[in-house]
């Protein structure tokens, strides 16, 4: 990535020092997504450029303080001087100015980017999973190794929460949370087979555009609100 210039790398998960370590003296910029105040501040402390902070409804990897994202966001805000970008809950124009009204400068979406045309990685079993699914049709797993993760609930998610309750260890879960598990539903589409990472904004997703569409929808929303409230 240093050798290519690329000009922003985001870090997701442990300490990002080792990697600062090695952009010092570049100009590329650091990202960091982080699920907690503290972890914010301590990216900035290390010399982040900008956290993305990721409330409790997000897809995929969270924090374990189970702490929404109209809460996070605020709090995260208000604790440095960098700028915060949200995630976790944001899938319209309606999430997306809401994060601009709790102080962040941006969103991140992830869940919402996966129910569009240009996603071809994504299979047409996930993607039609998250057109049928509901806000409540997501579940945690993982929490009982200490990572919780939200995905899309099925039977092989119901199989790990049964596997969590009676023998909670990395050993016992390892071939279900495995990569491989997760690439058999949302590579292969073998959705009862693997497991699937989905944030509740699921519920709000109800067809697959394009990007550009999906885009300029959530501007138009955006304005349609500032209008409506004279600003």
């Amino acid at each position: 990535a240093v050798e290519e210039e690329v000009p922003v790398i985001t870090m997701t998960g442990g300490n990002p020092a080792p990697i600062f370590e090695l952009l010092k003296g570049t100009a590329i910029k650091k990202l960091v997504l982080v699920a907690a105040r503290r972890q914010a501040q301590k990216a900035e402390q290390l010399g982040a450029d900008a956290v993305m902070v990721v409330g409790q409804e997000g897809g995929g990897h969270l924090g374990r303080d189970d702490v929404g994202t109209m809460v996070l966001v605020p709090q995260v805000v208000d604790s440095v001087k960098i700028p915060v970008i949200a995630s976790g809950g944001i899938g319209d124009g309606r999430g997306w100015l809401a994060a601009h009204a709790l102080g962040a400068e941006g969103i991140e979406m992830g869940t919402r980017f996966i129910a569009t045309k240009e996603c071809v990685d994504a299979s047409e079993a996930y993607k039609e999973a998250l057109l049928a699914s509901m806000e409540a049709d997501t579940t945690i797993i993982k929490r009982s190794i200490g990572a919780p993760a939200r995905a899309l609930r099925n039977e092989f998610t119901t199989k790990i929460l049964e596997i969590e309750e009676k023998t909670p260890t990395y050993e016992a879960l390892k071939d279900y949370i495995s990569g491989s598990a997760n690439k058999r539903f949302i590579y292969d589409g073998n959705q009862n087979e693997g497991f699937g990472w989905a944030g509740q904004v699921t519920g709000m997703i109800h067809d697959i555009p394009t990007v550009a569409e999906l885009i300029n929808r959530m501007v138009a929303e955006a304005e349609s609100i500032r209008l409506k409230w004279g600003q």
